[in-house]
This record gives C-alpha cells, sequence and structure tokens, in this order.
C-alpha cells in the first residue's frame, strides 16, 4: 500500500459563490475572524501586514479532525485585475512537516469561483489515500464554512441594522 512521506499532488475543489469578489477576498484575508466562523480553525493571530495592509504571518490552531496542529504560516496575497489569490506555506508547525495551500478568487456571470487548493505532509507515514481524503474533507469543509459566511456577510451588507 502506498505510504506519503513528502509533499505529493495537491488537493482542490472549486466553488461558484453568489458574491463579488471583493467580498470573498476581504474574508479571506481577514484571518483573525476564522475561528468565529470556521469549523476548523479554533485561534488566529496575525503577527505581520504586507505593505498593502494583507495579512503576511499569522499563527493558526488547526483542527480537522487528522489535522490537528499549531501552525505559523506566511500569506501572499496576489491580485491580477479582478482576480485574485490568497496563498500561504508553513513557516514552522508542531507536528506538519510542510503544508501549502491558496484561495484563487476569479469573477464569473454570477459572483465569483473560488478554488481551494491545499497540499499537507503530515510528518509521519500514512496511507495516501487517508492523507488524500483527509485533505479533500478540510478544503471541503473550508468552502462550505467560507461560502456561509460570505452569504452572512452580503446579507448584513444588505441589511444592515
Amino acid at each position: 500500500m502506498p505510504y506519503c512521506r513528502g509533499m505529493g499532488e495537491h488537493t482542490n475543489a472549486t466553488r461558484v459563490m453568489s458574491a463579488d469578489p471583493e467580498t470573498v477576498l476581504a474574508t479571506v484575508v481577514d484571518i483573525e475572524a476564522y475561528p468565529r466562523w470556521t469549523s476548523q480553525i479554533t485561534r488566529a493571530e496575525v503577527f505581520a501586514l504586507d505593505a498593502a495592509g494583507m495579512p503576511r504571518d499569522a499563527e493558526l490552531r488547526m483542527d480537522a479532525g487528522l489535522l490537528k496542529d499549531v501552525l505559523r504560516l506566511r500569506y501572499r496575497v496576489t491580485r491580477r485585475g479582478p482576480e485574485a489569490e490568497v496563498a500561504w506555506t508553513l513557516v514552522a508547525a508542531k507536528q506538519l512537516r510542510s503544508l501549502e495551500g491558496s484561495y484563487r478568487i476569479v469573477p464569473a456571470a454570477q459572483g465569483c469561483t473560488v478554488t481551494y487548493t491545499l497540499n499537507v505532509d503530515p510528518g509521519i507515514p500514512i496511507i495516501t489515500a487517508l492523507r488524500r481524503k483527509a485533505e479533500a474533507t478540510v478544503v471541503s469543509v473550508a468552502l462550505d464554512d467560507l461560502a456561509r459566511e460570505v452569504e452572512r456577510r452580503n446579507t448584513e451588507r444588505a441589511h444592515p441594522e
């Protein structure tokens, strides 16, 4: 049975969201709010911002089933016209050996498409199929959580108190 010992192929999924790309981007880069709306992040703190005021360095406590750790991440936010990408890479962790991920936000006819890509090396030998299943679950749940939060923010903006 094949085992994962290092970074391999990434896992990704795409979701269409009924929101403008700016709302989605604002939600994704609001890292310190993650514990309020994500089911997989229990604590988040941003330590540094880039020149544009986007997150650069942050620490997150992740509890996503098989993937549990305290992660120090380096972020990069790239904008190409109306498209945006928020990418991150692992700087330090207690257990994981490496982690790379990104949200790619692209305008669509009715909102935008968001593609979440993730690649995790758990630092221990693990059956590749199990690692891929864990990654797929993390990606799917993260997109579900993001879609709910984006919808909440859209509703809040449309109907302020």
